[in-house]
């Protein structure tokens, strides 16, 4: 983990250092900034505090994501973005909501990727388009490499357009389990 600003304050005790002014990160295939930082020894966390734009790859695929605030796990490789916030796929889509959370598994794949409140995600592939609306939403990620489920809960809204038509489904809860080739099961 590399962090760069123009001043901070180092906690010998308590183990802590911190910033109120831009801080410049980078740590393997991450980089990015925020305004104002907190680094947790004992936690091995970072919480950054406001205007967050990290760029991050993970199983070579690069995402793009802003929040208001976030904490990043460094032992657990799980971030989460906190208020407005929004993470998008350079490949596969887009997912925002009040919380979004990315966590990384085996290789630096997306293990998890989940959002909640006002929970809104756009999927886009050869087959057409999938837009999402819920309470809260989680995308289950095989081995990090194909989506494999799709759940959606709190006033789940799920429309699609493809080649065959559009289609439209509400309920309290959707979801949706994916074949290997990434089609929709029956």
């Amino acid at each position: 983990l590399h962090l760069e600003t123009r001043s901070r304050h180092y906690d010998i005790g308590g183990e802590t250092a911190s910033t109120a002014d831009r801080i410049e990160i980078a740590s393997g295939e991450a980089t990015g900034s925020a305004r104002g930082a907190r680094y947790e020894r004992a936690r091995e966390t970072l919480l950054l505090e406001s205007e967050v734009r990290l760029r991050i790859g993970a199983g070579g695929e690069i995402f793009r994501a802003s929040s208001q605030r976030a904490t990043v796990d460094l032992g657990r490789d799980r971030i989460e973005f906190l208020g407005g916030a929004a993470v998008e796929s350079e490949r596969s889509g887009a997912m925002t909501g009040e919380k979004v959370v990315l966590g990384l598994g085996p290789g630096r794949r997306v293990a998890a990727l989940a959002a909640e409140g006002k929970a809104a995600a756009r999927l886009a592939d050869a087959r057409g388009t999938r837009e999402l609306e819920g309470g809260r939403i989680e995308f289950g990620i095989a081995g990090g490499k194909r989506l494999e489920r799709v759940r959606v809960a709190g006033a789940a809204e799920l429309r699609s357009v493809s080649s065959t038509g559009r289609e439209r489904l509400r309920g309290e809860e959707i979801d949706l389990d994916f074949d290997p080739a990434g089609a929709p099961r029956e």
